[in-house]
């Protein structure tokens, strides 16, 4: 019974969360950052071209609760698509790999690295990405991107690396990387802990903003956008 309690409790609590922050997201993504909010319209179109091989790979390789949610997905794509984006990094290797280094395919100029702090995942990636016959360059462990102190001016880093606790711990590091514009997608913004302490440690000196009503999924995660003020 107490069990039940907790669940619903939780329930009730995270749903109150989602509807507050859409709420504020409708006063404010606008004029926060509007060439996201101009993305919006774009995104079941986007969402529909990757559903099939992003099915494949939470079927074969992850599942739907730990992959990268294919709204979030639709979104990074469109960012590739829309934006001049030089160079862009996702961290916590895996489906994000595969949709950035194949949206840099038809991008030539924009040239990607993924990072990852566990080997047996960063093999499982290379493996999907030479299976859709994708290169493989530029994958690194977490522990030699930070010997590689060139490799920054990133114009947009997708963060979904390792534990809560380990995400919050990279957050400085991931921040020197980024360039002077550069925009920060923070996955995994519907765990109270995460959200709490990501705000604590960017709030002085970036501009959050929630992107529930473009990234919310099944499951009830959702991504939040940081810049430099």
């Amino acid at each position: 019974m107490k069990a039940r309690l907790r669940k619903a409790f939780d329930r009730w609590r995270r749903n109150r969360t989602i509807h507050r922050l859409i709420r504020e997201e409708r006063q404010h993504l606008h004029e926060s950052f509007p060439e996201i909010a101009e993305l919006m319209a774009s995104l079941p179109t986007v969402m529909d071209e990757y559903r099939d091989v992003h099915d494949e790979y939470t079927s074969s390789v992850s599942d739907p609760r730990n992959a990268i949610s294919l709204e979030t997905a639709a979104l990074l794509a469109l960012c590739v698509r829309k934006f001049p984006l030089r160079r862009i990094m996702d961290t916590g290797s895996g489906f994000s790999s595969y949709l950035l280094r194949r949206e840099c395919e038809n991008k030539q100029e924009t040239e990607h690295w993924s990072i990852e702090d566990d080997t047996h995942w960063l093999r499982r990636t290379i493996g999907f990405l030479q299976a859709h016959s994708l290169s493989s360059d530029n994958l690194l462990l977490w522990d030699e991107f930070q010997l590689r102190a060139q490799l920054r001016n990133f114009d947009l880093i997708f963060h979904d690396m390792g534990s809560m606790r380990s995400r919050v711990a990279s957050l400085p590091e991931i921040e020197t990387r980024l360039s002077e514009s550069g925009m920060l997608v923070l996955d995994d913004m519907h765990k109270p802990s995460f959200r709490e302490a990501a705000h604590l440690q960017l709030q002085s000196r970036f501009k959050l903003q929630s992107l529930v009503g473009l990234t919310l999924d099944l499951h009830g995660r959702f991504a939040y956008i940081a810049r430099r003020k």
